[in-house]
């Protein structure tokens, strides 16, 4: 269970089936667009497979378009899917697969612009505001990179009139303007706070569970390890860039669009916080056949040249997964698909405990669920345990009314009590163990597991933490 999955996923939950007001808990949550769409079909997974779907679908077709033998077709094709950074991304990440299929659009429709065919070219720039309208609704990134996007579209009409260009900007600027304003205004209504998903724990922007794993590294540090990473994983892709710059009489124009999704990711690091994340390089490989579409002299070398830097990026994702080089959560997933048993590395036998007490857990939760029975929990930092349990009833959470007074008398309102462990890096942030320990004079830093009268320990985890009521 990847945890972008689970978050969408507890989200849905909560939108469609409570427990009221339901809205104070989902109205904070990013992405929006993925969040409220997987609770329009009642699965993140569905909304997962269905873009999942499309996106390989959409990189078979261009390959399948490319005027190149068969044979070269096929093998790109095979060396694309079978890539661990896209598989990765399209097994763990719904979000960046979103973001992705967005950047086709977004970068198909640029490219129209630049060489104009069939479309109006006001139609174009119609378009191009809708799709990139979409990608302020996928990444926080993009509302930055509005600015670039912006930028690029006013150097792609340099030939129109400065009024034309003027106006194509206020399209897709107001287009952009109105997404962001509906985000920040959902949060508005849901917190009082317009940017509350950038602090409010459990919004999306950093998951609770992974928060731990993050590598902490200065601007420039990031930068340059994000670099080495392009290098290593997508070489290919900067390579069809330097050759589509040096062969066009409009390089800059030519490089602005075919970095837009570098420039998201660089914008990434806006927290000085540098993950090792494979699966986010998806996304220059699923480009890839659009780029290589572009490209219309295939002389032999070149294609040697692309095959070799496919191969070399491969074995690079691989050694790269097989050294424990990315976060943990890539780590287990690579493991299990491959067979192979887990390293000795302690974040990654730390993540893979996780995940065994969060199942354990929901499993139990299921097996005791009665009618009038009330588990109390904060569904911000424990949201697999809810999605896992893949229903609401009888949950008493911190956006409910009822949650205060079940904190001040549990022995009389709930039945379960589910908290962090005594070893959990979330201890603090929990909702429920900080106020609990506080009322009987126990330190919420201190490394011990919660204690109440009236209630057993039904399971003491270093993560979790479950008590019910005698």
């Amino acid at each position: 269970m990847a945890q972008p999955t689970a978050f969408l996923g507890s989200k849905a939950l909560l939108a469609v089936q409570g427990p009221e007001p339901s809205f104070v808990a989902t109205g904070y949550a990013f992405p929006p667009l993925l969040v409220y769409g997987s609770a329009l079909v009642r699965s993140p997974v569905t909304v997962q497979v269905l873009c999942g779907a499309v996106l390989v679908g959409t990189i078979v077709r261009t390959m399948g378009r490319l005027e190149v033998a068969r044979f070269w077709q096929i093998l790109w094709s095979a060396l694309l899917l079978l890539h661990p950074a896209l598989g990765l991304m399209l097994l763990r990440d719904p979000t960046w697969v979103a973001t992705t299929l967005l950047l086709l659009i977004t970068t198909r429709l640029l490219w129209q612009i630049l060489y104009p065919q069939d479309l109006p070219l006001n139609f174009l720039v119609v378009l191009v505001g809708l799709s990139a309208s979409g990608l302020m609704l996928l990444r926080f990134e993009a509302w930055w990179g509005l600015v670039f996007i912006l930028i690029t579209l006013w150097c792609l009409l340099w030939q129109e009139t400065w009024q034309y260009r003027a106006a194509a900007l206020f399209i897709v600027g107001t287009m952009c303007l109105f997404a962001i304003g509906t985000c920040v205004y959902l949060n508005w209504l849901a917190t009082g706070n317009p940017l509350a998903f950038l602090s409010q724990p459990g919004s999306g922007i950093r998951l609770p569970g992974l928060d731990s794993f993050l590598v902490q590294a200065g601007l420039g540090e990031s930068i340059l390890k994000i670099l080495r990473w392009m290098l290593q994983i997508a070489p290919v892709y900067l390579l069809v860039m330097l050759w589509l710059m040096g062969r066009t009489q409009a390089p800059l124009q030519v490089g602005l669009i075919i970095a837009l999704p570098i420039v998201l990711l660089l914008i990434n690091l806006w927290e000085g916080l540098y993950t090792p994340n494979l699966s986010q390089f998806g996304v220059y490989l699923a480009l890839l056949p659009l780029l290589l579409e572009q490209l219309p002299s295939r002389q032999s070398w070149r294609k040697l040249l692309i095959t070799l830097g496919l191969v070399l990026s491969l074995v690079s994702s691989g050694w790269v997964l097989q050294t424990n080089q990315v976060i943990p959560d890539e780590i287990l997933l690579w493991r299990q698909l491959t067979h192979q048993a887990l390293p000795e590395l302690q974040p990654v036998q730390a993540y893979h405990q996780m995940t065994i007490e969060q199942r354990t857990i929901a499993t139990y939760l299921f097996q005791m669920g009665q009618p009038q029975q009330h588990i109390l929990m904060d569904d911000r930092l424990h949201f697999p345990i809810l999605y896992l349990l893949h229903h609401t009833e009888g949950l008493i959470l911190p956006h409910q009314y009822e949650f205060e007074v079940a904190l001040e008398e549990p022995e009389q309102w709930v039945n379960l009590i589910v908290v962090a462990g005594a070893q959990s890096p979330l201890r603090m942030q929990d909702a429920v163990r900080r106020p609990l320990a506080q009322q009987r004079n126990i330190d919420p830093e201190a490394q011990e597991g919660l204690t109440l009268p009236g209630f057993k320990t039904v399971f003491d985890f270093p993560n979790y933490q479950v008590l019910q009521r005698l």
